[in-house]
């Protein structure tokens, strides 16, 4: 009897070591793990859409437009654009990248020769932002904006697009 009795408590002994050291191990492993990171949000997976005005509206030269983006990569940036014969002239203001909803009034003060333009909703990278920032403040002043070439604008990528016409 007193064997057993020895035997049972060795026993236990022992399950109660073994759960304190393994209870150890995992504490050390949570303390030196790296947490998961979040993933990461790339350029290519935003997606954006004009909802109004629609492909073959007719709008005044001051329109209003309502549109979504999904979450913007780190350091990217949303604009609405008029694009005619393949230069964009952005428009203030920038859509935020908070502002998943967006509904802004711009104006369109060019007249393209048959009426038509497009809407774009486009993003480019921090340069991007930049650039069209400087050509705001180049020539904000004299009432002349040149048209910008897509592919001067850092990581410049179309969302979405609509064909409208100028009233």
């Amino acid at each position: 009897m007193s064997t057993g009795w020895r035997v049972g408590l060795l026993s236990s002994l022992a399950v109660v070591v073994v759960g304190a050291v393994v209870a150890g191990l995992f504490s050390m492993y949570e303390k030196n793990r790296v947490p998961e990171a979040p993933p990461v949000i790339r350029p290519d997976s935003t997606q954006g859409s004009i909802e109004v005005p629609q492909s073959g509206d007719t709008v005044s030269p001051r329109f209003a437009v309502k549109g979504t983006h999904t979450e913007l990569a780190p350091g990217y940036h949303v604009w609405l654009a008029t694009e005619v014969n393949g230069e964009v002239w952005p428009k203030e203001p920038e859509i935020g990248a908070s502002d998943r909803r967006f509904n802004v009034t711009i104006f369109e003060e060019g007249r393209p020769s048959d009426g038509q333009f497009q809407l774009v909703l486009f993003q480019v990278s921090e340069t991007g932002e930049r650039q069209i920032m400087d050509w705001f403040e180049k020539y904000r002043g004299t009432g002349v904006f040149p048209g910008l070439a897509p592919s001067s604008l850092d990581g410049f990528a179309r969302l979405d697009i609509k064909d409208l016409y100028l009233r």
